[in-house]
């Protein structure tokens, strides 16, 4: 009987499928100007979006959620829970193999999500990728101020954000 309990509980966490994601500004050049980009939950029907257990940027590196890439120097403002959204300038949030579920979150590049709650403060060097780790950070499914937010201040250079999130489906 207890066998038989324990198989029944585990059968819900069979139909659960991992599917990892990439959202990207692409290479955006500034001249004189900041950008933007937010990783935000939907307003309805939001999977639990983490970043564990995302890949590595090269070998023997940590993985990493997210990754920022200034080729002058510039400063990176990560922030959470924006209580003004996202809701300008969307962008695309892909899945790393075919054939898996779309994902639920949104992706805005050029954001304009303002009102956050700021986490971390980060100086870039010029021509640094730099890594972020967002292991311990979960977007909750409660709408659309569920959401991650990167800014860059004033450059004139070109500035790569990238997010890497992962979605139970």
């Amino acid at each position: 009987m207890k066998t038989l309990f324990l198989i029944l509980a585990a059968l819900p966490a069979f139909g659960q499928q991992t599917v990892n994601y990439i959202a990207t500004t692409g290479n955006v050049s500034l001249s004189g100007a900041g950008t933007a980009a937010t990783l935000q939950q939907p307003a309805t029907n939001a999977a639990p979006v983490a970043f564990p257990g995302s890949f590595p940027l090269s070998p023997g590196m940590p993985p990493v959620g997210a990754d920022v890439y200034c080729s002058v120097a510039c400063v990176a403002t990560i922030s959470r829970n924006c209580t003004t959204p996202a809701s300008a300038t969307a962008g695309s949030v892909v899945s790393i193999v075919p054939n898996v579920p779309a994902a639920s979150v949104t992706f805005w590049t050029a954001s304009n999500a303002s009102s956050c709650t700021t986490l971390r403060v980060i100086n870039i060097g010029a021509g640094q990728d730099y890594p972020i780790d967002l292991s311990q950070f979960n977007l909750s499914t409660s709408g659309t101020t569920s959401n991650l937010h990167i800014s860059i201040g004033s450059i004139t250079g070109t500035v790569n954000i990238s997010f890497y999130p992962v979605e139970q489906h």
